[in-house]
Protein backbone atom coordinates (compact mmCIF):
# COMPACT_ATOMS: atom_id res chain seq x y z
CA UNK A 1 0.00 0.00 0.00
CA UNK A 2 1.48 3.48 -1.15
CA UNK A 3 0.81 5.57 2.57
CA UNK A 4 0.49 8.71 -0.21
CA UNK A 5 -2.76 8.09 -1.76
CA UNK A 6 -6.30 8.16 0.18
CA UNK A 7 -7.32 5.26 1.61
CA UNK A 8 -10.32 4.15 -0.35
CA UNK A 9 -10.52 0.34 0.90
CA UNK A 10 -9.07 -2.20 3.65
CA UNK A 11 -9.76 -6.00 4.17
CA UNK A 12 -9.17 -7.29 7.28
CA UNK A 13 -9.24 -10.82 6.94
CA UNK A 14 -10.22 -12.87 9.76
CA UNK A 15 -12.40 -10.26 11.34
CA UNK A 16 -14.98 -12.77 12.86
CA UNK A 17 -13.91 -16.47 14.40
CA UNK A 18 -15.31 -19.29 11.68
CA UNK A 19 -17.36 -19.83 14.33
CA UNK A 20 -18.58 -16.59 15.21
CA UNK A 21 -19.35 -16.44 11.74
CA UNK A 22 -21.40 -19.67 11.50
CA UNK A 23 -23.65 -18.42 14.35
CA UNK A 24 -24.46 -15.12 12.68
CA UNK A 25 -24.85 -17.02 9.41
CA UNK A 26 -27.33 -19.54 11.05
CA UNK A 27 -29.63 -15.97 12.49
CA UNK A 28 -29.89 -14.88 9.13
CA UNK A 29 -31.26 -17.90 8.30
CA UNK A 30 -33.42 -18.08 10.71
CA UNK A 31 -34.10 -14.28 10.17
CA UNK A 32 -37.75 -12.61 9.41
CA UNK A 33 -36.63 -11.44 5.29
CA UNK A 34 -37.90 -8.47 3.11
CA UNK A 35 -37.08 -7.17 -0.14
CA UNK A 36 -34.24 -4.54 0.46
CA UNK A 37 -35.42 -0.57 0.13
CA UNK A 38 -32.99 1.77 -0.74
CA UNK A 39 -33.43 5.57 0.26
CA UNK A 40 -33.86 8.35 -1.76
CA UNK A 41 -36.62 10.59 -1.15
CA UNK A 42 -38.30 7.87 0.23
CA UNK A 43 -37.51 4.31 1.93
CA UNK A 44 -38.73 2.21 -1.17
CA UNK A 45 -38.02 -1.39 -2.97
CA UNK A 46 -36.73 -0.55 -6.07
CA UNK A 47 -35.97 -4.08 -8.26
CA UNK A 48 -33.83 -2.36 -10.68
CA UNK A 49 -31.29 -1.24 -8.22
CA UNK A 50 -31.14 -3.06 -5.52
CA UNK A 51 -32.41 -7.17 -5.60
CA UNK A 52 -31.43 -8.52 -1.97
CA UNK A 53 -33.20 -9.28 0.74
CA UNK A 54 -33.26 -7.42 4.42
CA UNK A 55 -32.99 -9.75 7.18
CA UNK A 56 -34.35 -8.87 10.92
CA UNK A 57 -32.10 -11.30 12.85
CA UNK A 58 -32.36 -12.29 16.39
CA UNK A 59 -31.72 -9.80 19.50
CA UNK A 60 -28.61 -11.56 20.92
CA UNK A 61 -27.64 -11.99 17.52
CA UNK A 62 -27.49 -8.20 17.12
CA UNK A 63 -26.04 -7.29 20.35
CA UNK A 64 -22.99 -9.89 19.49
CA UNK A 65 -22.72 -8.65 16.04
CA UNK A 66 -22.90 -4.20 17.76
CA UNK A 67 -19.83 -5.35 20.04
CA UNK A 68 -17.65 -6.63 17.46
CA UNK A 69 -18.62 -3.78 15.67
CA UNK A 70 -17.86 -1.59 18.61
CA UNK A 71 -14.87 -3.17 19.67
CA UNK A 72 -13.25 -2.41 16.46
CA UNK A 73 -13.97 1.53 16.52
CA UNK A 74 -10.44 1.90 18.06
CA UNK A 75 -8.80 0.06 15.48
CA UNK A 76 -10.96 1.64 12.39
CA UNK A 77 -10.68 4.88 14.13
CA UNK A 78 -7.04 4.94 13.33
CA UNK A 79 -6.57 3.72 10.19
CA UNK A 80 -8.82 6.22 9.05
CA UNK A 81 -7.71 9.15 10.97
CA UNK A 82 -11.32 9.93 11.23
CA UNK A 83 -13.16 11.11 15.09
CA UNK A 84 -15.50 8.50 14.58
CA UNK A 85 -18.91 9.85 15.88
CA UNK A 86 -22.21 7.41 16.38
CA UNK A 87 -23.17 4.84 15.01
CA UNK A 88 -26.27 3.88 13.22
CA UNK A 89 -26.23 0.51 14.08
CA UNK A 90 -26.52 -2.89 12.08
CA UNK A 91 -27.87 -4.26 9.12
CA UNK A 92 -27.91 -7.67 7.15
CA UNK A 93 -28.44 -8.48 3.57
CA UNK A 94 -28.85 -11.43 1.55
CA UNK A 95 -27.96 -11.71 -1.79
CA UNK A 96 -29.47 -14.92 -3.54
CA UNK A 97 -28.89 -15.55 -6.96
CA UNK A 98 -28.88 -12.77 -9.81
CA UNK A 99 -28.73 -10.47 -6.47
CA UNK A 100 -26.94 -7.13 -6.54
CA UNK A 101 -26.80 -3.31 -5.42
CA UNK A 102 -25.75 -1.13 -8.55
CA UNK A 103 -23.06 1.06 -7.52
CA UNK A 104 -23.99 3.75 -5.02
CA UNK A 105 -23.31 6.11 -1.94
CA UNK A 106 -23.46 5.20 1.15
CA UNK A 107 -24.07 8.80 1.85
CA UNK A 108 -26.49 11.32 1.49
CA UNK A 109 -29.21 13.79 2.48
CA UNK A 110 -32.33 12.30 2.04
CA UNK A 111 -35.34 13.31 4.00
CA UNK A 112 -36.73 9.60 4.41
CA UNK A 113 -32.86 8.83 6.52
CA UNK A 114 -31.64 12.33 8.23
CA UNK A 115 -28.75 10.15 9.73
CA UNK A 116 -27.28 9.03 6.27
CA UNK A 117 -25.66 12.73 6.06
CA UNK A 118 -23.31 12.38 9.32
CA UNK A 119 -21.58 8.93 7.83
CA UNK A 120 -18.29 9.32 6.94
CA UNK A 121 -17.41 5.06 6.99
CA UNK A 122 -19.29 2.29 5.38
CA UNK A 123 -18.61 -1.05 7.11
CA UNK A 124 -19.60 -4.19 5.13
CA UNK A 125 -18.80 -7.67 7.02
CA UNK A 126 -18.59 -10.85 4.24
CA UNK A 127 -20.21 -13.76 6.15
CA UNK A 128 -19.33 -16.07 2.67
CA UNK A 129 -18.89 -19.64 2.89
CA UNK A 130 -17.80 -19.63 -0.48
CA UNK A 131 -14.02 -17.84 0.45
CA UNK A 132 -14.22 -20.10 4.17
CA UNK A 133 -13.37 -16.80 6.10
CA UNK A 134 -14.85 -13.61 7.03
CA UNK A 135 -13.69 -9.71 6.17
CA UNK A 136 -14.50 -6.64 7.06
CA UNK A 137 -14.63 -4.33 3.99
CA UNK A 138 -13.95 -0.49 4.37
CA UNK A 139 -15.06 1.55 1.74
CA UNK A 140 -13.57 5.06 3.04
CA UNK A 141 -13.49 7.36 0.54
CA UNK A 142 -17.34 7.73 0.28
CA UNK A 143 -17.60 10.85 -2.38
CA UNK A 144 -17.65 8.42 -5.39
CA UNK A 145 -19.66 5.35 -5.57
CA UNK A 146 -18.60 2.43 -3.94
Amino acid sequence: MNLLEPLTHWIWPGFLSPEACAAVRAAIDRGAADPAEILEDTSEHRDHVRRTLSIEVDPKTLAAVEQWLESARPALGGLTGMALGVREGSGFLRYLPGGFYRPHRDRGDVPSWPGASRRQLAVVVFLSTFWLRTELLLPVKLSSPL
